[in-house]
Parts: structure tokens; sequence; C-alpha cells
């Protein structure tokens, strides 16, 4: 009988992560799902410390900037708000000493996350970039400026591969997992979306290829081509739809985990789909035992992992008589 799907084969990395390493995730919305979900079953994750970042050019310098070998940008005032070129829109402050102070805090705790990493997970969304004119900064967000402040042009697959391979070498002892973001840019136009597209798969290629240490991440392929179908896409029509973001996670967990840590994220998965359950008699003796055999499981877990925060759990269970 004949294949009614293409399967995508998501090659092992070695050694795989483990449920102690620490993770760092940064780029695109893409990567925020992932990093969603490693945090909600208590992996050691930071993710995204200056908010979801699309192109590599910033996110290779918002990487410069946690380790201070850069000075933010000057802020920007906008709708009475300040604002950071380097950040994404949903980090502002009425002050711009208020931006700066939660910045600073920002670069702190990604400092230290960064310099536990064993893995670093990377996703390009686009190679399209654009460029504060007054600053010659490629800017991580334009914040609704006018377009005529910027320069808008795409990265060549030379300026990728050269400022990231300077990333790569620096932190050898990382494993870095690359990968695109199947989401479409549909506003700079289909044509352009695939053009971006291609020079970042270009350019991830080369990258892998000449660093043992960086593996590429097929979710752009398992996206597009085995759920090559729009009940996976989110009613945007761009975006995974939550299906496709869990079978997505299916497949990470079983390719890139090892085997412990399989099966501790199962047991947490119950716990948080357990979470999720809304009671229909909230007060009654089924409830009760209910909230009793989590609530001892999530105990159990904190046994087992008393490094991690549980407190959401243990309230979660808690029976209201």
């Amino acid at each position: 009988m004949s294949e009614l799907q293409t399967s995508v084969t998501f090659p092992h990395i070695d050694p795989r992560i483990s449920f102690q390493d620490q993770l760092v995730a940064m780029g695109s919305c893409f990567a925020q799902h992932m990093a969603l979900r490693l945090h909600q079953h208590k992996a050691k994750i930071h993710a995204h410390p200056f908010g979801i970042l699309f192109n590599p050019a910033s996110i290779a310098r918002s990487i410069k900037l946690i380790h201070q070998e850069l000075s933010f940008a000057d802020p920007i005032l906008q709708d009475g708000m300040y604002y950071s070129l380097d950040a994404h829109g949903d980090i502002h402050a009425p002050t711009v000493n208020v931006l700066q102070n939660d910045l600073e805090e920002r670069r702190a705790a990604a400092y230290d996350a960064w310099d536990a990493a064993t893995h670093v997970c990377i996703t390009f969304g686009t190679a399209s970039v654009y460029e504060h004119k007054e600053s010659g900064l490629i800017v991580a967000n334009c914040h609704r400026l006018p377009t005529t402040e910027f320069e808008r042009y795409l990265l060549s697959i030379e300026d990728i591969v050269e400022i990231w391979s300077e990333i790569i070498d620096e932190f050898s002892r990382k494993t870095f997992l690359l990968s695109v973001s199947p989401v479409r840019h549909i506003r700079d136009g289909l044509h352009e979306n695939s053009l971006s597209k291609s020079v970042l798969h270009i350019a991830l290629d080369q990258l892998c290829a000449n660093h043992p240490n960086a593996h590429y991440v097929p979710s752009y392929e398992f996206f597009i081509d085995e759920l090559r179908d729009y009940r996976f896409y989110a009613r945007d029509m761009c975006h995974p739809s939550d299906v496709a973001i869990d079978l997505l996670w299916q497949r990470f967990v079983k390719t890139y985990t090892d085997y412990e840590m399989q099966e501790t994220l199962d047991e947490i998965a119950e716990v948080v789909q357990a979470m999720q359950h809304k009671p229909r008699q909230p007060h009654s003796d089924a409830h009760r035992q209910f909230c009793e055999q989590f609530k001892a499981k999530v105990e159990t877990l904190q046994q087992k992992f008393p490094d991690r925060d549980w407190s959401s759990e243990l309230e979660a269970f808690l029976f209201q008589s």
C-alpha cells in the first residue's frame, strides 16, 4: 500500500538532552512553543530574554548583549512608552530608567542561564531585516516607527554564516539545535517569503556541515511536508495549530531527549493534563480522591526533583471542601 504521508526523519544527537541539562531557547514564536512545553514539563529552560526575535542578525546581537559585548540601543519614545530597538514590543516601560533596569535584569538572568546551558535552541524566522538609518542598527523590532526611518533588505547567506560561525565556535562546548520557522511572513509577500526561507536553509546547512556541535532540526519540513494540511494551521492560516504543536512536541521529545527524561516527562504530562480537568462536582468525594491522588504524584515528583518549582501544581490539587 502506498504511503499517504511524507515522513520526515529527525536525526538524533549525541548525547541527548537529560532532565538535568540547562537549555536556552531564542528566536521566533515557533521556538517559543517548544520552550513553553519544556517549561510546563519542568525542564530547565530559559527562553527569549529580549522577547521574540525573527532574524539571525538580531538573535546573534542579543547573545552578544547577554555577554555585555555590546550596549543596548538608545530607547525610543513611541505612543507614550519607551521601547528598545534590541527587544520585542512586549518589552516597554513608561520611563527610560524603568526600561533600562528591565533590560539589565533580563540580561543578568540570561547570562546565568547561558553560562550553564548545555543546549541552545535557535529558530530563525526570516532573513529579511530592517536597518535603522540613523543608528545603522539592524533592529529586533520596528515598534511601528515610520518606514522611512528604515532600510529593508535580505541578509546574505555569507552574512548569516559568518555571524553564527563566530558564535558557534566561541561556545563550542554547547550543542546548538538550529531550525527554520515554518510560519510564513506573508506581509513580505509569498515569493519574498520563499526567498527568505531559502537563504536561511542554505545558511543553516553550511553551519551544520562546518560545526560538529550544530545540528539542524527539521521542524520546517515536518510542518510543511509531513503535516501538509490546513487543518494543522491556526485561524490565521500561517501559524501552527495546537494539534501541530502537540505532534512536533512528541517528535522533539522522542528524538532529542534521553530515555530517563522521556519517562519523567510522561509522569509530568499526567499531572499537566490533570490540572486542566474541570470537575462537574468540585466538592464531591470523587473529586477529593482525584485531588489526593494527583497531589501525591506531585509530592513524589517534588522529592525526586526538589530543584524545580512545584507550587502551582500543589495548589491546583488542594481540595476545597
